[in-house]
């Protein structure tokens, strides 16, 4: 594994995405190639490459390393959406190729995978989503280069669980959550800053990147409102009734990490 410390020329796809943003900030002292279909504003130690479309298998499967790269962060992803088994299948050939010539480079790789994992239930956007990710990191788990770590939902940056927060946080009076009990694994922006800081002593076994485990109820609490049960029960019987979504049933029922 290569030490930070020594960690000069970083490759990130996926760039203009939050997560890709973020590590563009973490990594503001090392020479940085951001690859994305969006052109990117950069700053002096950056590099932007147009990206192909992920079915284009051949563009990154033919994308050249030449051993210049001690990191590869592989973010890039297609929208959330509802994908037909052909183009699933597509991505994952055009991920697998990627890895796979990459890793042949020496560098380090980072393949995100998704707390999907851990829900019973997902929506028909999300399962695209999840199969590419399963998919891609059963062909790669030989790949000793290779890290799949589970980055949990964060709650104070990007616009997930953390746009979430900031529109309950517009309800008045009273913390509408206050009745849901169930547990979720969160990550501070802070923690996720410091397992890319840390890379090299990253346990290679370590699945899950989270900093606590809290109730959804303190998840979304505030002091500054009043904690009416009543109504947040009824509430909560109201989202029990719309639990075929994925996302309804996370704040519901939450997550057990296994």
């Amino acid at each position: 594994m290569v030490p930070t410390n020594i960690i000069k020329n970083v490759l990130i796809t996926g760039a203009s995405g939050s997560l890709g943003r973020l590590i563009r900030e973490i990594y503001w002292d090392k020479n940085l190639t951001l690859i994305s279909r969006s052109k990117l504003v950069l700053k002096k130690n950056e590099v932007w490459l147009e990206a192909q479309d992920l079915v284009n298998s051949q563009w990154w499967s033919e994308f050249r390393f030449d051993g210049e790269y001690d990191l590869i962060i592989h973010f890039a992803e297609p929208v959330k959406k509802s994908l037909s088994i052909d183009y699933v299948n597509k991505i994952v050939e055009s991920h697998t190729e990627f890895i796979t010539n990459a890793s042949k480079s020496g560098a380090l790789i980072i393949y995100p995978l998704s707390a999907y994992s851990y829900d019973s239930k997902i929506s028909k956007s999300q399962l695209g989503y999840f199969q590419i990710k399963t998919k891609v990191s059963e062909k790669n788990k030989s790949n000793k280069n290779v890290i799949f770590p589970i980055i949990h939902p964060l709650v104070d940056y990007g616009s997930g669980l953390n746009k979430l927060i900031s529109i309950e946080k517009k309800i008045p009076l009273v913390n509408i959550f206050c009745s849901f009990n169930a547990q979720l694994p969160i990550l501070k922006k802070e923690d996720l800053e410091l397992f890319f800081i840390n890379i090299n002593q990253v346990d290679l076994n370590q699945k899950d990147v989270y900093s606590d485990i809290r109730s959804i109820s303190k998840i979304f609490y505030s002091k500054e409102r009043f904690n009416f049960k009543f109504l947040s029960i009824i509430f909560k019987i109201i989202c029990l009734t719309f639990s075929y979504s994925s996302q309804i049933k996370m704040l519901v029922k939450g997550r057990k990490i296994i």
